[in-house]
């Protein structure tokens, strides 16, 4: 998980970067307190090792492979997933730590507090 100082109180930080990821498609799965998790389906990039197997096993199965992997996408099975948690601090700002099931993910939730919080996220010790 990366951390992030920004400022604003914890409720406020959310709102923003929830906004942020509906619009990139991503929907809320879970909030708890100040902890938030939100879930989209995954992008298929057919130079990714996930393609070569999508690609392989739709030859050799006749297409059975890809159906199957679709179909568990498109019913929502695998998903990735993004946690965000905003805690209040001493000095009035908030602790955003962000945390995503891949790399793709960990990219996008970058980008985000950037985006968001117009490089006001200053990161923090052990992120």
């Amino acid at each position: 998980m990366a951390n992030y100082l920004v400022e604003g109180q914890p409720d406020e930080c959310l709102v923003r970067v929830v906004s942020y990821l509906l619009e990139r498609g991503y929907s809320l799965d879970d909030r708890v307190g100040e902890s938030v998790t939100l879930a989209r389906s995954p992008e298929i990039e057919l130079n990714s090792p996930l393609g070569c197997v999508i690609g392989i096993g739709a030859f050799f199965s006749m297409g059975l492979l890809l159906s199957l992997l679709l179909l568990a996408i498109a019913a929502g099975v695998w998903k990735w997933k993004a946690t965000l948690v905003a805690l209040p601090t001493q000095d009035g700002r908030t602790l955003l730590s962000t945390g995503g099931s891949n790399k793709k993910v960990e990219e996008t939730l970058v980008v985000m507090v950037r985006d968001v919080f117009v490089f006001q996220g200053v990161p923090t010790q052990g992120s």
